[in-house]
């Protein structure tokens, strides 16, 4: 082969390495299913118990219902104040591109994300731009 042949072996191995535990932590991830809103598989690293209101979240933000869905990733974010991806998902729906009849999408959208980003546990908060 030619001089950099180990060294990119040793790199897919460190990959593949850890795409395998990456893996193993959201085995047992199931799609979900929500009555009237759909089936989502969305594996996430955040707590389990906090997983079907996250999924909620994320199914509502699709289907325009950025009210209620802000309320689902609040919930998430309840009962595990550290899982980031419900935090994103609750400032997505300050930010929606499009939006749901009667309402609109302007200054207050950033302002939104903002007060998201802020409950966002410290140590995570450096994370979230």
């Amino acid at each position: 082969m030619f001089a950099g042949s180990a060294h990119l072996r040793y790199v897919f191995g460190l990959v593949a390495m850890g795409t395998a535990f990456v893996a193993a932590d959201l085995q047992g991830q199931e799609p979900v299913h929500i009555e009237g809103l759909g089936s989502l598989y969305f594996p996430t690293s955040g707590n389990v118990e906090a997983q079907d209101d996250f999924l909620r979240g994320v199914l509502l933000m699709h289907s325009f219902e950025y009210d209620r869905a802000a309320d689902a990733f609040r919930k998430a974010q309840e009962i595990d104040p550290g899982f980031a991806m419900a935090y994103w998902g609750e400032a997505m729906t300050h930010t929606h591109p499009v939006p749901a009849p009667g309402t609109h999408s302007g200054s207050t959208a950033g302002e939104g994300a903002d007060r998201a980003r802020e409950r966002l546990p410290g140590s995570r908060r450096g994370a979230v731009r």
